[in-house]
């Protein structure tokens, strides 16, 4: 089920990749749209195979921006929020002792507020750069940069709140593992206060 899940989020961070990527190309070459529109026609007869195709490559693409959007958070935001919430103590160590001591349900939770945070972590990028490619279409399409910054703001905001969210419950379980099973509790009224 988590492998499924992971799949089908690479596909629709793919996919809205793909929106952006072709929106680039139109506006920088618009006299392709015409070429491609009848290469479409063509390939009307093959759907099922073009469509495989752009899942595939929606999913390769779903990789790469997830990767370069964890990058671009990890060097900015994500090391503040870590620093604010674990202070000196160890995330790894607070990670591994859920996952190793903590119930199914709060793994699961946890996992799906990681989802929630790659998908709108990559959302701010890719919406951001819908945005931008709309910017340089002649058409009615400058409504629909608008709207993608706006969609952009709303996953900001998502990722921050999901994001705060996963912090919290990450100590509230590691705490609550901590006292139930007497692991060693030195540093724990640091972080479960």
């Amino acid at each position: 089920m988590a492998t499924t899940a992971i799949i089908a989020e690479m596909i629709v961070i793919g996919f809205f990749t793909l929106i952006w990527i072709c929106l680039g190309i139109s506006a920088l070459y618009p006299c392709l749209k015409t070429t491609i529109y009848a290469q479409l026609v063509v390939l009307k007869d093959f759907s099922a195979f073009v469509t495989g195709g752009v899942i595939i490559v929606c999913y390769q693409f779903g990789w790469l921006v997830d990767a370069f959007s964890y990058w671009l958070y990890e060097v900015s935001l994500e090391k503040w929020f870590k620093k604010k919430l674990f202070n000196q103590y160890n995330y790894d160590l607070v990670r591994a002792t859920i996952l190793v001591h903590g119930s199914q349900q709060v793994n699961s939770d946890i996992a799906v507020d990681r989802s929630v945070v790659r998908l709108s972590r990559a959302g701010v990028l890719n919406f951001c750069l819908i945005g931008v490619a709309c910017l340089f279409i002649d058409s009615p399409v400058h409504l629909a940069s608008g709207f993608s910054f706006f969609l952009t703001i709303l996953s900001a905001y998502l990722w921050y709140e999901r994001n705060k969210q996963y912090y919290k419950r990450m100590i509230a379980a590691y705490c609550i593992i901590i006292k139930k099973s007497g692991l060693p509790t030195e540093k724990v009224e640091n972080i479960c206060t």
